[in-house]
């Protein structure tokens, strides 16, 4: 039985460590997403501004 408690604080351990290196991988690519700098913009952003382009473009008159 005693070899069984040890194995339960490892667990908890591995999962907090992969809990980190995600949480780190989606902050890296969400910044990589979402990056407001005028000479690389995101991903997201540069669609973002196409589609506010497109949508002032639109003549209404028609």
């Amino acid at each position: 039985m005693k070899e069984h408690e040890g194995q339960s604080g490892q667990i908890i351990i591995e999962y907090v460590l992969l809990l980190v290196i995600v949480i780190a991988l989606s902050a890296f690519i969400w910044r990589g997403m979402t990056s407001r700098d005028l000479d690389n913009p995101g991903f997201l952003m540069s669609q973002w501004d196409k589609v506010l382009k497109q949508i002032a473009n639109d003549d209404v008159n028609q």
